[in-house]
């Protein structure tokens, strides 16, 4: 991702474009999720230590990931 989280405005509303290959992707629709990791190597891997978004019903407190409420469709 091009985007700096680090750089976004709390109480603003933040659009990023990305342009992404998916070639190899199996047909299909997959969820949209965001990673934002602690950058410590021992922390990445830990859910409890990843940014949170402060939008409702987006956390996956298992995974860490925040679900942008969005599918992909690729085919």
């Amino acid at each position: 991702m091009n985007a700096d989280p680090r750089r976004w405005a709390a109480g603003t509303t933040t659009t990023v474009s990305q342009s992404v290959s998916l070639s190899g992707v199996p047909a299909g629709s997959y969820r949209l999720l965001l990673n934002l990791p602690d950058p410590r190597a021992g922390l990445a891997t830990r859910p409890e230590y990843a940014i949170r978004l402060a939008n409702t019903g987006v956390w996956e407190p298992a995974t860490g990931f925040n679900d942008l409420l969005r599918t992909v469709t690729v085919g």
